[in-house]
């Protein structure tokens, strides 16, 4: 059997250490699979062992590219990726301690069946987003709590998983309510201007389980919103007093951002730039993104392959049928994803 050369990074920190303890057994299920695997774990802090001096350093030599982590490790594999003449198909093993991106896709918790992706799964066409050249899988954000997933400490968040986060959130709550920023947001010949708490531009139409566009947009895996060369932006305008900002969270809350509100505003766009008086951090799939008075940001339709279950409704389409991760349309005869 001619094997399927395959480059797999393992965050051995990631989702309360999950990554590392689960890693043998990843390993183990993809070599079941027919893979041939180079193994490197991820150390972002020596630079030649960083992901894209590993991808960059070994163009051409893999055909499958596969990741064991969170939505962060992800994020860094894209952006390597990005750069990259050629993109090989991403394998996601999501073990963080959210994986939004993964819940989106409907990429399952069993490393079996997402082994098993490699033999009888297809590929999903995913769109990308870039703000000032910088790219991200899900979302980019700025504003009040964004600050949170990315400084948190790791190891708080390897002994408590997700509630790391809200207790973090918690402790610096009266910060991120007297956050407000002066924006001017331009987007498909519109001009729009005001005091704003909080902004996503997002390639999925759910961030944490809330939903901008109706709870039908959550049902659908992968979501829909993933690969249709438009964003979801959300924007809340900073509250004047105490009955704004109770009237928000209670949007937030019953996830009925999609009605009229004259503190939310959701729309859809492929392209927008947003200017401040002031430099705003942002952060992109949970990551530092820098600090920035302007931001340029686009959309990239259909530059990734993600490689998903076949049950998973995620294929290329193509002449009404479905096609395996090869583009070849399903027959009778059941063919190898990625040959």
């Amino acid at each position: 059997m001619e094997r399927k050369k395959t480059l797999l990074f393992i965050n051995a920190r990631a989702g309360m250490e999950k990554g590392g303890s689960e890693s043998y057994r990843i390993m183990e299920a993809l070599c079941r699979q027919g893979c041939e695997l180079t193994v490197y774990p991820v150390l972002p802090s020596v630079p030649e062992l960083s992901i894209d001096s590993i991808l960059s350093g070994n163009a051409g030599r893999f055909e499958l590219v596969s990741c064991v982590g969170g939505d962060g490790t992800l994020h860094h594999l894209v952006n390597a990726l990005m750069k990259e003449e050629e993109r090989m198909p991403i394998l996601y093993f999501p073990f963080g301690s959210t994986n939004d991106f993964a819940r989106s896709l409907g990429i399952p918790a069993s490393v079996a069946k997402n082994a098993a992706s490699v033999t009888r799964g297809s590929l999903f066409p995913c769109d990308i987003g870039s703000l000032n050249g910088k790219y991200f899988s899900y979302v980019a954000a700025f504003g009040s709590f964004t600050k949170v997933s990315y400084s948190t400490k790791q190891d708080l968040k390897n002994v408590l998983g997700y509630p790391a986060y809200l207790l973090h959130g918690l402790q610096t709550l009266p910060e991120n309510l007297n956050y407000t920023r002066r924006l001017k947001i331009l987007h498909d010949g519109e001009t729009e201007e005001g005091d704003f708490l909080f902004g996503a531009v997002s390639n999925t139409s759910s961030i944490g389980g809330f939903s901008a566009f109706g709870s039908s947009a959550l049902k659908q895996k992968p979501s829909p919103a993933l690969n249709d060369g438009l964003f979801e932006v959300l924007l809340i305008r900073a509250p004047k007093n105490i009955q704004e900002l109770t009237e928000i969270i209670g949007s937030l809350v019953s996830a009925q951002m999609d009605r009229d509100s004259p503190y939310i505003r959701a729309f859809k766009s492929a392209e927008l730039l947003i200017e401040s008086e002031m430099s705003i951090e942002w952060t992109l799939d949970g990551e530092y993104g820098g600090k920035f008075r302007r931001a340029e940001i686009r959309n990239h339709p259909k530059s990734i392959r993600i490689l998903l279950p076949a049950e998973s409704g995620g294929a290329e389409k193509g002449g009404g049928k479905r096609r395996s991760a090869d583009g070849r349309r399903k027959g009778t005869e059941r063919k190898a994803a990625l040959n």
